[in-house]
């Protein structure tokens, strides 16, 4: 029966208080078979149909885990929990039996049992404790955050909702919550229930319980923690946890501690001090058998909650253990012990016997001593002997740094080591904080001597003066937690001020501009680059040329001015982009930018530098950032200008020029990275230099040398443009058919994908435009050699010129039927050949979007495809959306196909997933259906009309379902 005519009796039937035996027999013949009437009938349901469905074993089949392969496992939603979720309140007793008897490994399912328990008042939902117990035996099967959201938050509310009735029950629902597992196979971490954000949240429920008994939630956390710590030093040994070495106040500070703030074993340690602190208001009598419990425990982090509960416990308690612990050295020569400690002593010095103030006073002397001779004898870890005196010094300024919170209690030893130490102030004894008080943007110019203010109220002429003076010392500055050199701020300094005065810069005489030292320079340039990328035409182009030809004059072979020199590239580069430098300035002194630029294409450069295959770096990255490699791509851009402007000047000036760049690359050079700047380049090289090109393709892709083919040839595919001269002399020399050859395997320089995605590109426009046919053996071995992940993207990629066969006026109307003939063979001859192969014939599916094919064809060739491919489409674009809206669009006056095609895209969830995409145009299209004129074949649309919409109400999407119903009593249906 139709899924809508179901639902109207679903609806009927919901609305019996008391139903009868044939009606209960119908709704459950109805919902076992419908899953989305299912969902349906349990919203609306009553209560009153409880007890009748529960004898029918509606609740006693859940639905479990489904495997769906590569790892993956869905959880199915179970609406009748739902429904049960919604009575229990009503009829609490009745669902605690349906629950009690559920055994399942669906953590939705799990959830819903659970909320039903929060929802019966306290002595029943009681009852339920070994079912959650149950459901939290075991490690999760999900995600940390699925799992806390369907099982681990309705628990963790269940603890507190029963922890005064029974704290036991609840106690031992916490501790399951807060459990740690092992390692896994492979990982040094140990694992939480849950992530380091959920674990939070739930530390905050746990708090409930310290409120209710501190005393036995704090002995349950330390618990807790000891197993977390053990699990750890059994992964690894060496670990140890960053926020162990926090101060204990940091932790309970997230704007002090905002990296750490939520970390599991921040939270852990929070909550054990914080159930701490309750115990002394609350349990005050248990205060000694707490830390005595934490002092039997051999990780030192719970010797510092011990120090830190001392410490905020309130003045005369614990005196015994205060004086114990004050005497220990061990406490004072172990740097990790030093913030609770040392807070410890100053909070409660008062309080401390004179015999214990004294041992501790004398236990930094020996300590002092003891490191001293340590330190002058070479007996430490790196073996290395010190003067007696920078060690006293080195050893001063320890002490008086343990010294600092008694500065002002014993003023005199503070002193004594103070001057020592070589301090002229309390605060240079201050000990520096784990994390700096806030986080902060640290301004690139931080630190420096000059301000931006400073520099814009001087001549230009003078602030390059002072950055050429090289007697100058510039002053290290500390940016955040680092040193940097004083000439690395002040740079950054002078590029806001040259943005900002850039046209007066510009006329500071070239030779006092090359003078400044090399960051200054650097940063000249990046000032001046960026100004010319932001459109700025007022320079004088003239003098900024100058400029660039007086640095690489001086400049050209000195290493420690590769940055400015890389500048002078940048600038020039950014002057050929825009069209009227490159026209107007550029193309008009070809000489002059040539002299600029030859000799940076020989500027030194280090042959091991070669980058490593293993690392899959792209050497074009590399370039970019690399003298000669911009420069080589500028000599032959000033070729392409060159011979764009006059062919004969071009051969009588630059020819002899460019060759000898090339045979230097080719018989010098085994850098990838320069030699990669001939693949970035093939095509124009192939229009400027063609015979030598020709000439020399044997040398540029010599398979005995594959750094040199792959640096060359992927650097080709993956960043330059297609010709269809280079297409054809490289296709001719059977270079494509060799590159061909290599699908499959592992490129040198880049990552399989984007090589192979690149190729394809290439072959599909050769293909599109007519460089070669269908049958061609060079596209055939493509289709043999790629899988059927590439095959879909060349079909896909292809759609990517319909928009210009329809826009483009210029192209000869020939020429573009000639072209769409292709694609309409293309699309044929792969449906013939991919009958096996649905994920290739998916990407075709989005060719009815925008198709420059006969719009009926389109769709009859969809139809054969979607047949296939079950429905499925291809990735491109917005995937199934295109495809739907390129089939209503062309659907009209083509009803009957169109409708043929939705259905096939209706048969699996693609749809489901998508339908917020395509609701309003599906609704358009089928408003017209609906008011059709009387045709031949009207009533058979009329009837697929029905059921697609009655196949998408199954999949759960209703909004359809008036097509149903104005359509289900139409004459001649």
């Amino acid at each position: 029966m139709e899924f809508f005519g179901l639902l109207e009796i679903i609806n009927r039937l919901v609305n019996s208080n008391n139903p009868s035996d044939r009606e209960v027999n119908e709704a459950v013949d109805i919902i076992r078979e419908e899953q989305q009437i299912n969902r349906v009938f349990f919203e609306k349901v009553t209560p009153d149909w409880l007890r009748v469905l529960e004898e029918k074993g509606i609740f006693g089949q859940t639905p479990e885990p489904i495997d769906e392969g590569n790892g993956q496992i869905s959880f199915p939603w179970w609406a009748e929990g739902e429904y049960l979720k919604r009575v229990s309140g009503q009829k609490p007793n009745e669902v605690l039996a349906i629950i009690q008897k559920i055994k399942t490994e669906n953590p939705r399912v799990a959830g819903c049992c659970i909320e039903c328990l929060l929802a019966m008042r306290v002595d029943i939902a009681i009852r339920g404790h070994s079912l959650v117990m149950g459901f939290l035996e075991g490690q999760h099967r999900t995600s940390q955050f699925y799992d806390w959201f369907w099982v681990g938050g309705p628990a963790a509310k269940y603890m507190v909702k029963i922890a005064e009735a029974d704290f036991g029950k609840a106690m031992a629902i916490a501790h399951r919550l807060l459990e740690i597992w092992p390692a896994k196979e492979g990982l040094e971490r140990v694992q939480s229930r849950y992530h380091k954000h959920e674990y939070l949240e739930l530390m905050r429920l746990v708090q409930r319980l310290w409120e209710v008994n501190p005393a036995s939630t704090f002995g349950m956390m330390v618990q807790v923690m000891d197993r977390y710590l053990c699990e750890i030093q059994d992964a690894n040994p060496n670990i140890y946890q960053m926020s162990f070495k926090l101060s204990i106040d940091d932790l309970e500070n997230p704007a002090e501690n905002a990296i750490h703030a939520q970390d599991v074993e921040v939270s852990l340690i929070q909550g054990i001090c914080q159930a701490g602190l309750a115990v002394k208001d609350k349990q005050p009598d248990l205060i000694g058998p707490m830390l005595d419990d934490l002092e039997k425990r051999d990780k030192p982090i719970f010797r510092r909650i011990v120090l830190y509960l001392l410490r905020n416990i309130g003045p005369g308690r614990e005196i015994e253990r205060l004086n114990r612990l004050a005497e220990d050295q061990q406490l004072t020569a172990e740097s990790i012990y030093d913030a609770e400690f040392q807070k410890l002593i100053e909070t409660r010095w008062d309080e401390l016997s004179s015999k214990t103030q004294t041992k501790y006073l004398k236990n930094i002397q020996d300590i002092v001593d003891k490191k001293i001779e340590e330190f002058v004898s070479g007996e430490t870890w790196d073996e290395r002997k010190y003067d007696k005196s920078d060690a006293q010094k080195m050893m001063a300024q320890w002490a008086v740094t343990k010294l600092f919170g008694l500065r002002n209690k014993r003023r005199d030893i503070f002193d004594q080591f103070r001057e020592r130490a070589g301090y002229t102030t309390d605060d240079q004894a201050k000990p520096e904080p784990v994390f700096r008080p806030e986080s902060r943007w640290v301004d690139p110019g931080e630190g420096a001597e000059y301000s931006e203010e400073e520099w814009l109220k001087l001549d230009p002429l003078e602030v390059v003066d002072i950055c050429g003076d090289t007697t100058k010392e510039w002053k290290k500055t500390e940016k955040w937690v680092r040193e940097v050199p004083g000439e690395g701020a002040q740079s950054n300094v002078l590029e806001r001020v040259v943005k900002k005065r850039v046209v007066e810069y510009v006329q500071v005489e070239a030779g006092t501009i090359a003078a400044m030292q090399p960051a200054f320079l650097a940063a000249y340039f990046r000032a001046v680059w960026e100004t010319i990328r932001q459109g700025n035409s007022k320079l004088d182009w003239n003098q900024l040329t100058g400029i660039c030809s007086k640095v690489v004059e001086l400049h050209h072979d000195k290493p420690s001015y590769r940055s400015a020199l890389n500048g002078v590239c940048d600038v020039i580069k950014e002057m050929m982009d825009r069209d009227a430098l490159r026209n107007n300035v550029i193309a008009g002194q070809i000489e002059r930018f040539w002299a600029i630029v030859e000799p940076l294409t020989r500027y030194s450069y280090h042959p091991d530098t070669i980058v490593k295959p293993e690392e899959e770096k792209d050497p074009l990255n590399e370039c970019i950032n690399c003298v000669p490699g911009e420069a080589a791509q500028l000599a032959i851009r000033l070729g392409v200008i060159q011979r764009n402007r006059n062919q004969e000047t071009y051969e009588q000036s630059l020819r002899p020029q460019i060759q000898g760049l090339l045979e230097w690359i080719v018989d010098h050079v085994q850098v990838a990275k320069i030699e990669c700047v001939i693949g970035l380049w093939l095509p124009q090289l192939f229009y400027i230099e063609e015979d030598w090109m020709k000439g020399h393709l044997k040398a540029l892709f010599d398979e005995n040398k594959p750094r040199r083919w792959w640096a060359i040839w992927s650097t080709y595919i993956v960043w330059s443009r297609i010709s269809q001269k280079a297409f054809e002399i490289l296709k001719k020399a059977g270079i494509y058919e060799s590159a061909v050859g290599t699908i499959g395997e592992k490129p040198l320089y880049h990552k399989r994908d984007t090589y192979e995605e690149g190729l394809m590109k290439q072959l599909m426009i050769a293909y599109f435009n007519g460089w070669m046919e269908y049958d061609d053996p060079l596209l055939q071995r493509f289709f043999e050699k790629a899988d059927a992940k590439l095959r879909r993207q060349a079909a896909e990629f292809l759609t990517t010129g319909f928009a210009s066969l329809k826009e483009d006026t210029k192209t000869e109307p020939e020429k573009k039927k000639e072209a769409i003939e292709r694609l309409g063979w293309y699309w044929k001859k792969r449906l013939e050949a991919g009958k096996d192969s649905p994920e290739e014939l998916a990407g075709f599916a989005q060719w009815v979007k925008d198709t420059p094919l006969d719009e009926g064809e389109t769709l009859e060739l969809l139809q054969k495809t979607l047949k296939l491919t079950k429905g499925k489409v291809g990735e491109w674009g917005r995937g199934l959306p295109d495809c739907i809206e390129g089939i209503c669009t062309v659907g009209t006056g083509r009803e009957l196909l169109a409708l043929e095609c939705l259905l096939l895209l209706a048969q699996n969830q693609d749809i489901v997933m998508n339908y917020s995409l395509v609701k309003e145009r599906l609704d358009a299209f089928f408003r017209e259906v609906v008011d059709l004129p009387e045709t031949a074949d009207r009533a058979e649309i009329w009837k697929k009309s029905m059921e697609f919409a009655d196949r998408l109400g199954r999949m759960g999407k209703m909004d359809l379902r008036w097509v149903w119903k104005e359509l289900k009593d139409k004459p001649g249906r």
